[in-house]
Protein backbone atom coordinates (compact mmCIF):
# COMPACT_ATOMS: atom_id res chain seq x y z
CA UNK A 1 0.00 0.00 0.00
CA UNK A 2 2.88 2.37 0.78
CA UNK A 3 4.52 1.83 -2.59
CA UNK A 4 1.19 2.45 -4.33
CA UNK A 5 0.73 5.75 -2.47
CA UNK A 6 4.33 6.72 -3.24
CA UNK A 7 3.89 5.96 -6.95
CA UNK A 8 0.63 7.92 -7.07
CA UNK A 9 2.33 10.83 -5.33
CA UNK A 10 5.21 10.81 -7.83
CA UNK A 11 2.74 10.58 -10.73
CA UNK A 12 0.76 13.52 -9.40
CA UNK A 13 3.99 15.47 -8.95
CA UNK A 14 4.97 14.88 -12.58
CA UNK A 15 1.51 16.01 -13.72
CA UNK A 16 1.76 19.22 -11.68
CA UNK A 17 5.24 20.04 -12.98
CA UNK A 18 4.21 19.20 -16.55
CA UNK A 19 1.17 21.45 -16.28
CA UNK A 20 3.20 24.30 -14.80
CA UNK A 21 6.12 24.26 -17.23
CA UNK A 22 5.36 22.16 -20.32
CA UNK A 23 1.79 22.99 -21.33
CA UNK A 24 1.62 25.74 -23.92
CA UNK A 25 -0.52 28.69 -23.06
CA UNK A 26 -3.54 29.66 -25.08
CA UNK A 27 -2.66 32.55 -27.45
CA UNK A 28 -5.82 34.39 -26.47
CA UNK A 29 -4.78 34.35 -22.83
CA UNK A 30 -1.26 35.57 -23.56
CA UNK A 31 -2.62 38.68 -25.29
CA UNK A 32 -4.58 39.70 -22.22
CA UNK A 33 -2.58 41.03 -19.30
CA UNK A 34 -2.22 38.37 -16.65
CA UNK A 35 -3.36 39.11 -13.13
CA UNK A 36 -1.27 36.28 -11.75
CA UNK A 37 1.22 36.98 -8.93
CA UNK A 38 4.84 36.72 -10.08
CA UNK A 39 5.83 33.84 -7.78
CA UNK A 40 2.94 31.46 -8.46
CA UNK A 41 4.98 28.95 -10.43
CA UNK A 42 7.85 29.05 -7.95
CA UNK A 43 5.65 28.53 -4.89
CA UNK A 44 3.64 25.81 -6.64
CA UNK A 45 6.79 23.97 -7.66
CA UNK A 46 8.37 24.22 -4.23
CA UNK A 47 5.19 23.14 -2.46
CA UNK A 48 4.68 20.15 -4.76
CA UNK A 49 8.35 19.17 -4.47
CA UNK A 50 8.39 19.33 -0.68
CA UNK A 51 5.10 17.46 -0.41
CA UNK A 52 6.32 14.68 -2.70
CA UNK A 53 9.61 14.47 -0.83
CA UNK A 54 7.72 14.24 2.45
CA UNK A 55 5.57 11.37 1.17
CA UNK A 56 8.61 9.53 -0.17
CA UNK A 57 10.47 9.98 3.11
CA UNK A 58 7.49 8.78 5.14
CA UNK A 59 7.15 5.58 3.13
CA UNK A 60 10.90 4.90 2.96
CA UNK A 61 11.03 5.08 6.74
CA UNK A 62 9.30 1.70 7.09
CA UNK A 63 11.71 -0.43 5.02
CA UNK A 64 14.76 1.28 6.52
CA UNK A 65 13.57 1.13 10.11
CA UNK A 66 12.65 -2.56 9.93
CA UNK A 67 16.21 -3.38 8.91
CA UNK A 68 17.96 -0.89 11.20
CA UNK A 69 16.99 0.46 14.58
CA UNK A 70 15.48 3.93 14.12
CA UNK A 71 15.01 4.80 17.76
CA UNK A 72 16.87 7.61 19.43
CA UNK A 73 19.90 7.55 17.15
CA UNK A 74 21.16 9.69 14.24
CA UNK A 75 19.23 7.68 11.61
CA UNK A 76 15.92 8.00 13.45
CA UNK A 77 16.53 11.66 14.15
CA UNK A 78 17.34 12.28 10.48
CA UNK A 79 14.10 10.67 9.31
CA UNK A 80 12.05 12.50 11.92
CA UNK A 81 13.58 15.88 11.10
CA UNK A 82 13.48 15.35 7.33
CA UNK A 83 9.80 14.35 7.30
CA UNK A 84 8.86 17.18 9.64
CA UNK A 85 10.86 19.83 7.77
CA UNK A 86 9.63 18.85 4.30
CA UNK A 87 6.02 18.75 5.52
CA UNK A 88 6.31 22.18 7.12
CA UNK A 89 8.05 23.61 4.03
CA UNK A 90 5.29 22.22 1.76
CA UNK A 91 2.59 23.81 3.93
CA UNK A 92 4.51 27.08 4.14
CA UNK A 93 4.89 27.42 0.37
CA UNK A 94 1.24 26.49 -0.07
CA UNK A 95 0.26 29.24 2.38
CA UNK A 96 2.46 31.69 0.48
CA UNK A 97 0.69 30.65 -2.71
CA UNK A 98 -2.77 31.23 -1.24
CA UNK A 99 -1.88 34.49 0.52
CA UNK A 100 0.03 35.99 -2.44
Amino acid sequence: LGSLITCLSLFTYTLVIQHLYCVNEDPMISRVKKIEPPYTKLYSTLSASMCTLSVVLIFTTYPVCTQYNCGYNPLGNFYYNAVLDTYIAAKLFLYFLFIG
